[in-house]
């Protein structure tokens, strides 16, 4: 049975000695390894917000000091910039310079001059900024208290709320002089970001924080489901001021698919109504897809001929897919990461891009161009079961979004084939830009492997990208439309590694018959993924769904729904014809407008004579485009 997760956070709070009340929304953790940066700029800060709800609490009371953590001392003179603000965008109504002794320590500042809480505040930020080198990591937060709208930071664009982003409460606090007794819980919104279908059973768990100053002994909670409501009663919590308990609400059975609303409240508080009752309540939209969902994950692996740890690599991810993984998996071998070989298609040294570094191996793997943060930062990772099992269950928890058609023909006289793939969203897309890629691989291909022998048998070799480049075609999915894109192209005997100029092979002492590699009809996929896409973050790339078919054969995955609105990609076959003649390229019929690229992505004149080596043509026609990659030898 899966567990969702609803929490109810509050901050720490404990007395002092001069009877001043604490307050913030972090649990009051810190160490060294719970430090960051917001962006790349040098000036850092963090500020918590009150709401006007919470300056109702605090009303006719002063902010006598501010506790804060600091992850480093080494800001421009050791100094930070204490400031109180009725808005981060105005200037502060209230600033103090702070001398910072000691990082990683939490430092009480008395304020020179107490702030009176009037109440009559819309809102009020509290917090800090300095300037500090791009080496060090100023800011402090307890990496839980996940709140909306309580914690910021300041970055590259200004100050963000830092709700989502993992870091959790900043470690910030307010002490507040002879603060009244009252009650008060806090609820954060859930994390929905699990995979959730229908016919499934799944169980809510709320995580419960005392804010106020008094100790909870009963929370009354009411659950909303689609409509449904029921009230629950915990008691006997003894709730202290600062603790926390784990409540667990009844089960709930997802009975069809789509959209439910779900809406968590804590109604009463030890009999009678919160005293901030604006933050009691968590709206949140739950996704079920269709019972007989079909999904499958992606999985690519680095590898090379001349790599000696690669069999074992291989043979270590293929264990753990056989243990681990509970899903379908489409398996692409890129030969690239380590020194280039037969196989190697120039397409595949695109895909180094997500090493996320200049520095590149193999045996490597991706699963969805997926980063698990708790494995790596980046989505290559070591072909190693400490590294791959933990990722293959990170993937499987993510939604897929989508469904694939994928139909595929190839006439056997003429060698034409034909391939449609059909894209259904089932809901909104998260990524800013979402594209889509079909790709054709080989499997079985017998050759020479370091540490591997002559007959050596390379699996699921990639053999390029159909939609004309590396990545695939840009396009706007809407939940409920199918989106499709279909070619027409005739397959040779064989497949030129486009990898290899005439420069490269003749610096390697190669023959373009060593690298133009014969096609086995039986062994050839075709192979076609949904995904989010930015060339500026290599974790913004992760793979949502994809399929895989024998060439001439076709699947439609289970959970696919023909709803009847197809918005059709402009197919290759829309566009004018791209060819080579006499090292120049001619584009025959109507196109609004052409441009060529290298392959390390420079625009270059369409019109001059061209070296050897692989290129990229873009055709447009109004406000549709098509990236087709085309060989001069």
């Amino acid at each position: 049975m899966k567990k969702l997760f609803f929490t109810l956070f509050s901050a720490a709070m404990a007395l002092l000695p001069t009877q001043a009340a604490t307050f913030g929304y972090t649990n009051g953790t810190f160490s060294t390894s719970n430090l960051y940066r917001m962006g790349s700029t040098t000036k850092q800060g963090q500020a918590i917000r009150l709401s006007h709800e919470k300056l109702q609490l605090f009303k006719g009371k002063s902010i006598s000091s501010v506790n804060m953590v600091f992850g480093s001392r080494n800001t421009t003179d050791k100094k930070a910039t204490l400031f109180i603000a009725t808005s981060l965008q105005g200037d502060p109504v209230y600033t103090q310079e702070l001398s910072i002794s000691k990082s990683v320590k939490l430092l009480t500042f008395n304020l020179d001059t107490p702030y009176y809480i009037t109440g009559d505040e819309e809102e009020l930020y509290i917090g800090y900024t300095a300037e500090i080198s791009t080496s060090y990591k100023l800011l402090s937060a307890d990496f839980a208290t996940e709140l909306e709208n309580c914690c910021f930071a300041w970055g590259d664009e200004g100050w963000t709320d830092t709700f989502g982003t993992g870091a959790g409460g900043a470690n910030i606090q307010l002490n507040i002089d002879d603060a009244d007794s009252f009650t008060d819980v806090m609820m954060t919104k859930a994390d929905m970001d699990g995979y959730l279908q229908s016919g499934g059973k799944y169980a809510f768990n709320a995580n419960v924080f005392n804010f106020g100053t008094e100790t909870v002994n009963d929370l009354d909670v009411k659950l909303t489901i689609d409509g449904q409501s029921s009230t629950f009663r915990f008691s006997d919590l003894n709730l202290v001021q600062g603790g926390s308990t784990s409540l667990t609400l009844p089960e709930y059975e997802a009975t069809v698919s789509g959209n439910v609303e779900v809406n968590i409240e804590v109604t009463a508080v030890n009999g009678n109504a919160d005293d901030d009752v604006a933050d009691n309540v968590a709206l949140s939209h739950l996704f079920f897809y269709p019972e007989n969902m079909e999904r499958a994950l992606l999985v690519e692996e680095f590898t090379s001929q001349s790599c000696s740890n690669c069999p074992s690599g291989a043979t270590t991810l293929n264990s753990a897919l056989e243990q681990n993984a509970t899903l379908p998996v489409v398996a692409v071998m890129h030969h690239s990461g380590y020194a280039p070989d037969i196989f190697t298609m120039a397409d595949d040294y695109q895909y180094t891009f997500f090493y996320g570094s200049n520095s590149t191996y193999a045996p490597a793997v991706m699963i969805n161009r997926l980063c698990n943060p708790l494995v790596s930062q980046v989505p290559v990772i070591n072909a190693v079961y400490s590294y791959i099992n933990p990722t293959l269950e990170y993937a499987e928890q993510q939604q897929p979004y989508a469904s694939i058609k994928l139909e595929s023909s190839f006439d056997e006289t003429t060698r034409e084939v034909k391939v449609k793939a059909s894209f259904y969203p089932h809901t909104t897309l998260p990524g800013k830009q979402n594209l889509i890629n079909v790709v054709m691989t080989q499997d079985s291909i017998v050759a020479l492997q370091s540490n591997g022998g002559m007959n050596y048998v390379h699996r699921h070799a990639f053999r390029g990208s159909l939609t004309g480049n590396a990545w695939g075609l840009l396009a706007d999915f809407t939940p409920g439309e199918e989106t499709t894109w279909e070619t027409t192209f005739t397959l040779g005997e064989t497949i030129y590694s486009d990898y290899w100029t005439d420069e490269l092979l003749e610096s390697a002492g190669r023959t373009k018959e060593s690298v133009d590699l014969p096609v086995d009809i039986n062994q050839m996929h075709i192979v076609a993924y949904i995904a989010e896409y930015d060339t500026n973050d290599v974790n913004k790339n992760r793979v949502y769904n994809c399929t895989e078919v024998k060439l001439g054969e076709s699947h439609t995955q289970s959970g696919y729904v023909t709803s009847g609105i197809d918005t059709p990609m402009l197919s290759d076959e829309a566009f004018a014809q791209v060819k080579v003649n006499g090292r120049r390229i001619v584009v025959e019929g109507h196109a609004d407008a052409v441009a060529l690229y290298d392959m390390t992505g420079r625009q270059i004149d369409a019109s001059q004579l061209l070296s050897t080596g692989v290129y990229i043509v873009k055709l447009s026609q109004g406000n549709r485009q098509v990236s087709k990659k085309v060989v001069v030898r």
